[in-house]
């Protein structure tokens, strides 16, 4: 008999935890404006505040968008495109940048500054341009 309230009480224990562990988790959300985009950061359960993870979201996008920048003359990358030396963020890009051109045997070309311009999606200038990897990228630092 008290075998039988045992396996009992040890039913109701497993189904109250499957029923604990099954209950939805709240989805959380913050938004903001990076690179000429919205963006929005979602995640589930209580982990950070809302307010602290959009601080460091900020803080992520708005370091990036000053190393990737074609758009502000004061980037790493502007400089980098009129004779200066990159920044290690600004290495850092260009190199992954240069290993994806060569993995896809050039279909994928980051100096094509100029060429972007002129179709109307870039500011005046020859050099590269990380357009095509620059949010992305970002965002994975964003995700560490």
């Amino acid at each position: 008999m008290i075998r039988r309230y045992a396996i009992i009480g040890l039913m109701i224990c497993l189904f109250g935890v499957l029923l604990w562990r099954a209950r939805p988790v709240e989805t959380r959300s913050i938004h903001g404006q990076s690179m000429g985009c919205d963006w929005t950061l979602q995640w589930r359960g209580t982990a950070a505040t809302p307010a602290t993870l959009q601080q460091e979201a900020n803080q992520v996008l708005s370091h990036w968008e000053q190393v990737m920048s074609t758009w502000r003359e004061d980037s790493d990358l502007s400089r980098f495109n009129q004779g200066a030396p990159a920044s290690s963020d600004l290495r850092r890009v260009i190199d992954l940048a240069e290993s994806m051109q060569q993995q896809c045997a050039g279909a994928f070309n980051p100096y094509l500054l100029q060429n972007v311009h002129e179709a109307g999606f870039a500011p005046v200038g020859k050099g590269l341009d990380l357009s095509g990897i620059g949010k992305g990228f970002a965002v994975d630092r964003v995700g560490e």
